[in-house]
């Protein structure tokens, strides 16, 4: 009876996590239902429908309202469309390597905070809070703005962003010799300046380099598999950081991640192109 009485007054008295978990469930449903109503790529399409569905009832054959969101297809031919598969399967590659390890070396953060440092809860949500919002204000405030300004445009922001990732696990992996409970150094924090900036850029600019590679009738698909080989390195990496950080320590496991980030930077600068070869049917929005 005292549970029963002391969950009525309190839904959240035993899930201390389901606060947050509600909180962020009502974010993503504000930004849901802002993007459906004021993204243009919504509005155009709702449009869309409407128009077609007019033209479908007065029995109409304009073809121009019927499909406002055709283009004029343009011939593509044979050796285009082999460089931009072999430019697509390059992308799915890296991106799955970069994650893999990306998204390993991020989920060990709190394991070294906590183990190495004795950090607090409090302590460790304003290292992570620190990432999240340096790098949505990167993001807003500088990719977005010069996105596109120079020539060598989303690649250039990538290598960037992988570069920034590397050097940021380097000051992680120094960090990791310290001594244990004391104090950590300003590598730290700078590593999480780095992890912030790859963040940032790195798959975001990815992602408009895959949509910039493909013809029209095929971007769905082409970032439909895009994404499913990041996820999957997504779901792997941990299981690789993780054995890495308990089986030889966290400066190995941060010295491997720097390293294979590294590696995978001049990768990407040395076989992916700058501009795809159907750049010219894509326009930046």
């Amino acid at each position: 009876m005292p549970i029963e009485s002391k969950s009525t007054r309190n839904v959240f008295a035993f899930a201390p996590f389901a606060a947050a978990a509600v909180f962020s469930l009502a974010l993503l449903l504000a930004e849901s239902l802002y993007l459906f109503a004021k993204l243009p790529e919504t509005m155009h399409f709702r449009r869309s429908l409407a128009d077609s569905n007019v033209t479908a009832d007065s029995g109409t054959e304009d073809t121009e309202i019927a499909q406002p969101l055709a283009e004029p297809i343009h011939a593509v031919d044979t050796q285009t469309t082999t460089e931009n598969n072999r430019t697509l399967r390059r992308l799915n590659i890296l991106h799955f390597a970069y994650l893999f390890f990306f998204s390993g070396m991020e989920y060990t953060l709190t394991f070294l905070t906590h183990d190495k440092f004795d950090f607090s809860n409090a302590q460790q949500g304003a290292l992570l809070g620190f990432i999240g919002v340096t790098s949505t204000v990167l993001q807003g405030g500088w990719v977005r703005r010069i996105k596109g300004q120079s020539a060598h445009g989303d690649k250039g922001l990538v290598a960037r962003g992988m570069a920034c990732c590397a050097i940021g696990l380097a000051c992680v992996a120094h960090c990791a010799q310290g001594v244990q409970g004391a104090q950590p150094a300003w590598t730290l924090w700078g590593g999480a300046l780095g992890f912030a900036v790859a963040s940032a850029t790195v798959v975001n600019c990815l992602n408009s380099m895959v949509s910039l590679a493909t013809t029209d009738m095929e971007t769905g698909r082409r970032l439909g598999d895009f994404r499913a080989a990041g996820q999957i390195g997504r779901a792997l990496g941990p299981v690789f950081a993780c054995s890495v950080y308990w089986l030889l320590g966290p400066s190995t496991c941060y010295s491997v991640g720097a390293a294979a980030v590294a590696a995978i930077s001049v990768a990407f600068v040395t076989l992916v192109p700058a501009r795809p070869a159907v750049s010219s049917t894509k326009k930046h929005s």
